[in-house]
């Protein structure tokens, strides 16, 4: 017999890296994201090579919106 358990999560903070060409976009669809889940998004915005090497040196975003696939390419290369 195999069970499954699952716990849901709310209110967690999530840190998320968003190049600056998309800031304006997320600054708009965050709130609604906020109430639909109960998560606050503390956002950082920079360039995607700024924030990838942000992240290379331990910088500590749950979530990437890059403005090209090269960055973040980057990352899964460097591991």
């Amino acid at each position: 017999m195999a069970s499954v358990w699952c716990t849901v999560v709310t209110g967690a903070e999530l840190n998320v890296a968003v190049a600056t060409n998309f800031a304006a976009t997320l600054r708009v669809l965050a709130p609604e994201f906020e109430r639909a889940t109960g998560d606050s998004l503390n956002i950082s915005v920079a360039s995607s090579g700024k924030l990838s090497t942000q992240i290379i040196h331990g910088a500590p975003y749950d979530v990437l919106l890059s403005a090209d696939s090269e960055h973040p390419q980057r990352l899964i290369d460097t591991n």
